[in-house]
């Protein structure tokens, strides 16, 4: 893992979500909002795009 861990909120948007992984080079990144709520990937930021 990266570190500081990065993190992503279930509210930010796709296309900020795309940016932010493109920039730190990061594939998959855990949701969190006070607990774990699941991984987002690559794979499924391109899915979403489809």
């Amino acid at each position: 893992m990266t570190k500081p861990c990065i993190v992503v909120n279930p509210d930010l948007g796709v296309e900020y979500v795309a940016r932010l992984f493109a920039n730190t080079g990061i594939r998959r990144a855990p949701v969190i909002k006070d607990k774990l709520l699941g991984i987002v990937s690559v794979t499924d930021l391109l899915r979403k795009a489809m």
